[in-house]
């Protein structure tokens, strides 16, 4: 009787589908083609992987239990996890393969003297990827920005007075203003805009740098 039960209980496991437990595909959006990553975990090997677009490298068709993989896409793809006849799972990773712009914040302090002074902002690939392809400023004096070894001269009205330098968009920037408009734009910080009496230093007025890269 005790092994009538135990076998029963062993065909009614092995009659049991595989069960998939995880399926993720990271980050679900992308801006131009790049990495992301798949998990997958279900209770049973030779889960079957798939894309409706080549990736590189590709996927494993028949997969073992548990396992990760980067893989780069070029374009709007589905990945598929599925076992024959049993369950399955879909994950759709976007990709717009336009740029969009990145806005940064500058602030500092600001001397009398000597001008406004602002920090410097990182910008990594994933947010400004390529090249560089349009840089303005809200700032309605010039300012000059600095990125990746080249100066860029921005005008009153917040575009390149000259053409782009074919530079790469992700990397720290920094910004100055040129001459006699930087202490120009800090006269608050002196005694007779309200500053500090034998001069001092205020916040800077904030300025905001828009950053586009390219997808090609």
């Amino acid at each position: 009787m005790r092994f009538l039960i135990v076998s029963l209980a062993v065909l009614t496991l092995a009659g049991c589908d595989p069960i998939i437990r995880k399926f993720e595909v990271t980050p679900a959006q992308l801006q131009c083609a790049g990495q992301v990553s798949v998990f997958w975990e279900a209770s049973d090997k030779d889960g079957r992987l798939e894309t409706d677009h080549p990736v590189i490298p590709p996927l494993p068709a028949s997969a073992p239990s548990s396992g990760s993989q980067l893989v780069t896409v070029q374009q709007t793809t589905e990945f598929k996890y599925y076992f024959p006849g049993a369950g399955h799972r879909e994950k759709v990773v976007s990709v717009s393969g336009e740029a969009k712009a990145t806005q940064l914040n500058f602030t500092g302090t600001c001397d009398a003297v000597n001008g406004p002074a602002y920090g410097p902002i990182a910008v990594s690939a994933t947010k400004a990827p390529g090249k560089l392809t349009k840089l303005t400023s809200n700032a309605d004096w010039p300012v000059h920005v600095f990125i990746n070894g080249q100066e860029i001269a921005l005008g009153a009205g917040g575009e390149p007075i000259f053409p782009l330098p074919d530079v790469t968009a992700a990397g720290t920037y920094t910004i100055t203003v040129p001459g006699v408009v930087g202490p120009g734009v800090c006269k608050e910080a002196g005694a007779e805009g309200g500053g500090p009496v034998g001069g001092g230093t205020v916040p800077a007025p904030p300025v905001t740098i828009s950053v586009t890269g390219s997808c090609g």
